[in-house]
């Protein structure tokens, strides 16, 4: 938005905009219900955003602390990202799609022989680690 009210053209545009309401959006930005409207959306304080904004009642983004959360709220579906990312599907037993490719660095993984390997190296059970290049899921 800086960067389009600094053009000239965009300017002008809403400048004539501004006009054709007799002023009513510079009413609005210096409306102090207005940014209260908008802080309780979202605070936007520098240097971080905290609260949810919600895009429409199906779908929104939540900032809380150093969790970032993006919802559809309709299908009961998440993203958490902090620490890790979290992917929920709606419905247990639902999938989780990739399109395009995924790429796991090896050097993250356990090499280890078996599951019992595994699990001595930290794996739990449904992680992936690999023997040698083969990508393995530990089952027990």
């Amino acid at each position: 938005m800086d960067t389009l009210e600094t053009d000239p053209t965009t300017q002008t545009y809403v400048d004539g905009i501004n006009t054709a309401l007799d002023g009513r959006l510079d009413v609005l930005e210096a409306d102090p219900t207005t940014q209260t409207a908008v802080d309780a959306k979202l605070n936007t304080a520098n240097p971080a955003a905290t609260g949810d904004l919600t895009v429409d009642t199906n779908a929104k983004l939540e900032f809380d602390s150093n969790l970032t959360k993006l919802h559809n709220v309709l299908r009961g579906t998440y993203i958490n990202i902090g620490n890790n990312i979290e992917l929920r599907p709606a419905a247990a037993g639902g999938r989780v799609e990739i399109t395009g490719d995924l790429l796991l660095d090896a050097s993250d993984l356990v090499n280890a022989n078996n599951d019992t390997d595994a699990a001595a190296g930290g794996t739990p059970v449904g992680g992936i680690y690999h023997h040698n290049g083969a990508v393995r899921i530990r089952l027990s």
